[in-house]
């Protein structure tokens, strides 16, 4: 009997960034799937994931280059006499993977300055940082840097801030922004 199409239902950046999460619908008979990767739409797909077990439908595809796109389908087969015999590949979906979120975020009081510091995330063109007056309040954007650091000289003394920032990746001119810090 002919296994069917594997149907591809999502795929999106996962949380954390630099990966994406793929979820298929079940094919019926299906022993496992097999997960491929373009870099363009009409490039040429290569098999990145095999997944032995024909309940597992979902799969995140990780360590990928911030800002990219990729393109992704999913085929399944069934295990015959030691042999894989395959269905037809999915459907197409693409994905914009999201920088990394920047991890270890703080701020330190530095005279009438506030110094902010944070830990390198991997292949991005830079940060964007937030300041509000309230942790839950409207954080604005008040810069960027190229740097794992930002020195907010506009503060008043007295008053408490919040920070957050967010790591970012300019492709075709726009940024890609990846989630926000703590």
């Amino acid at each position: 009997t002919a296994l069917g199409k594997a149907v591809l239902k999502k795929a999106k950046p996962a949380a954390g960034g630099r990966s994406a999460k793929l979820t298929w619908s079940k094919t019926a008979g299906a022993s496992g799937y097999v997960i491929s990767r373009a870099s363009s739409a009409g490039g040429r797909y290569k098999n990145v994931k095999t997944i032995s077990n024909g309940s597992k439908l979902s799969y995140t595809d990780r360590k990928l280059a911030p800002g990219r796109t990729y393109f992704y389908k999913v085929r399944a087969y069934r295990q015959v006499k030691g042999k894989k015999v395959f269905g037809a590949d999915s459907n197409v979906k693409s994905v914009q993977v999201k920088p990394g979120t920047v991890k270890g975020f703080r701020a330190v009081r530095a005279g009438s300055s506030v110094e902010l510091e944070w830990k390198a995330v991997k292949g991005v063109t830079g940060y964007r940082v937030y300041r509000a007056s309230s942790k839950k309040g409207t954080y604005q954007a008040i810069g960027t840097s190229k740097k794992t650091s930002y020195r907010d000289g506009k503060t008043a003394t007295g008053r408490t801030y919040y920070y957050k920032v967010r790591a970012y990746k300019k492709v075709n001119g726009k940024n890609v922004y990846g989630n926000y810090s703590k």
